[in-house]
């Protein structure tokens, strides 16, 4: 991202500020950006990202399983899918993947990715599942039959 002009501090803050990490990838699969979430969660400083390709930064397990997903959005497919990661320290992270093609004219310039970390609702369903299989209690969603 440019910190030319008044706004490029400002959009740069905005960018490291989100919820969550954001990634702009060019068609080549190349980093063009990445906020202080994702730098953290791989374990390097974003001027030792910029230009790396896909696997270079996530290593090539990851791309191998992100492939398709890639391939998707540089087809002009919004893809969203779970993938459990590790991240720069070895801790196990799960986390929701959007990846939004970037359209411009017609033309896919790249992929936006957002991933949140969801380890948190994964754990905390995981305990409920085991403390109900424990107990020899189960969950029941009920959906009523539609009129036609």
């Amino acid at each position: 991202m440019s910190h030319d002009g008044p706004h490029g501090d400002l959009l740069r803050r905005l960018v490291d500020q989100l919820p969550g990490m954001v990634a702009y990838w060019d068609p080549d699969l190349r980093l063009v950006l990445a906020n202080a979430a994702y730098c953290t969660f791989v374990g390097r400083p974003a001027e030792g990202l910029h230009g790396q390709h896909f696997s270079a930064v996530l290593g090539e397990e990851v791309y191998r399983a992100n492939l398709p997903h890639l391939q998707g959005a540089l087809s002009g497919e919004p893809q969203v899918f779970e993938r459990t990661l590790s991240d720069g320290l070895g801790v196990t992270r799960h986390a929701e993947v959007s990846y939004g093609p970037d359209v411009v004219d017609g033309q896919v310039e790249g992929i936006f990715a957002l991933i949140t970390d969801v380890t948190p609702r994964v754990e905390a369903q995981r305990d409920l599942d085991e403390a109900q299989e424990l107990a020899g209690l189960a969950s029941w969603t009920f959906r009523p039959a539609e009129e036609t």
